[in-house]
């Protein structure tokens, strides 16, 4: 499966959202992940590899960095080749993830190449303004909303509303993406137990059909019945 995670304003967390779904998806469930970062020039996803950055070949599929977390590649424009590229790649891993950097020129290009768009939104109204425009460019039926960094300071059904469409993860506010920002270490892989770990999650829910962290209740429900 293709996704980009985008916004068209900068500072929402949209790095963090693709790494740590990244790391998720490799870490709980087993899935082989390759995420690209189209942010060549200034990648921040370079500071969870152990190695210096590698720039060689131009391909998708050269210059791949192994992280402890995910498969790793840097890159800075969309060439017409991707297409062939991504269909060599889909043989090896099971998700490709894009980091799209704010850019709306490179958010639509990068549609034709993905199934789906994960469009990340901080809960005000600029943020949401913002990306309001570039979800009127793109093809709904392939956005999910992510709103990140959530206070409830905003009603869900608010953005909802301004959208037509549900909103399909929050990611809460929390200390814990501090502390692990800290350290250099996806949220997911600093805390298992963190509440942003539970979203992660849910997230992946999404895309696997599984759930890994299981509410208490649903411990008690699966005791019952074995």
């Amino acid at each position: 499966m293709r996704i980009a995670v985008v916004s068209l304003k900068g500072g929402v967390g949209k790095t963090f959202v693709a790494v740590n779904l990244s790391t998720y998806l490799y870490r709980y469930h087993q899935k082989k992940v390759l995420l690209i970062d189209l942010n060549g020039k200034v990648p921040n996803t370079i500071l969870f590899a152990k190695t210096k950055p590698c720039y060689w070949g131009e391909r998708l599929f050269q210059g791949i960095i192994v992280t402890p977390f995910f498969h790793l590649k840097l890159a800075n424009t969309i060439e017409y080749y991707y297409k062939k590229d991504l269909e060599i790649l889909e043989k090896v891993y099971d998700f490709i993830i894009f980091d799209v950097p704010p850019n709306i020129v490179k958010i639509k290009k990068i549609e034709q190449y993905v199934d789906v768009i994960l469009l990340v939104i901080n809960p005000d109204f600029l943020s949401i303004y913002t990306n309001y425009k570039v979800y009127r460019i793109l093809n709904p039926e392939k956005v999910k909303l992510i709103v990140n960094k959530y206070n409830k300071e905003i009603d869900l059904g608010i953005i909802s509303a301004i959208f037509k469409k549900p909103v399909g993860a929050v990611i809460p506010y929390s200390n814990d993406v501090i502390e692990a920002e800290k350290r250099l270490l996806p949220v997911v892989v600093y805390k298992e137990n963190s509440k942003v770990t539970k979203a992660f999650d849910e997230l992946c829910y999404l895309f696997t059909g599984k759930r890994i962290k299981k509410s208490v209740l649903e411990i008690i429900k699966s005791l019952l019945f074995i």
